[in-house]
């Protein structure tokens, strides 16, 4: 997943460890107020050999633009087992993690079509998912969701990770390429409807014509 960090001072090598630390923790502690670690729900697919997740710090130039440059700084860290018995789901299967900037008097729509709230918006997606993140309908019948234990925990770790990442002089934002300016998030949320990663999607292995 993509994250902007801002903070008031340049980073050094402790800082960069800090928020690895803070993200490791995102995918390897129960948060307050959640059920399991939320690494858990990630397809047994991925790795889980030790140091094999990474982590890579860039640096956004001024004004708009994208990431410039080679990593400033990369850090490494482990994913939890998943459960066991538990069977990969799709791979382009996600959730997603939406949240937002301060909206206050930002209109939704502006001059020439453009959309200034939308660019203090933000999201991530998490996955691949194992069938633990899978509910079914009553009976077995009627949409199939994001089981609510998976959502309200990926809610609570994230607003988690927020919190700890301000502990350590790191500001979570949604980077807007347009304004070229970090927006400090103040609130967001997991819902239980799928989301799609197209990149994730799997390569057909067999196909029959008629």
């Amino acid at each position: 997943m993509t994250l902007c960090l801002t903070r008031a001072t340049d980073p050094v090598s402790t800082d960069f460890d800090n928020a690895n630390g803070r993200i490791s923790g995102f995918f390897n502690t129960v948060a307050s107020g959640a059920t399991n670690k939320t690494g858990a729900y990630i397809s047994g697919s991925m790795d889980r050999t030790t140091d094999h997740c990474g982590t890579e710090f860039y640096e956004v130039g001024s004004g708009p633009g994208f990431f410039t440059g080679p990593p400033v700084a990369t850090r490494t860290f482990t994913l939890p087992a998943p459960y066991t018995g538990a069977k990969p789901l799709p791979q382009q299967l996600a959730a997603c993690i939406s949240f937002h900037a301060d909206l206050t008097g930002v209109s939704e729509h502006g001059p020439g079509g453009t959309r200034p709230a939308a660019r203090r918006r933000g999201r991530v997606y998490f996955g691949p998912l194992n069938d633990i993140a899978l509910q079914e309908g009553s009976g077995g019948i009627g949409a199939q969701t994001i089981a609510t234990v998976v959502f309200t925990d990926l809610a609570k770790a994230f607003g988690v990770l927020k919190t700890n990442l301000a502990t350590d002089n790191w500001t979570l934002s949604v980077f807007s390429r347009v304004d070229g300016l970090a927006y400090q998030v103040v609130g967001g949320y997991c819902d239980d409807a799928w989301d799609v990663q197209r990149r994730r999607k799997q390569i057909t292995t067999g196909r029959v014509t008629f």
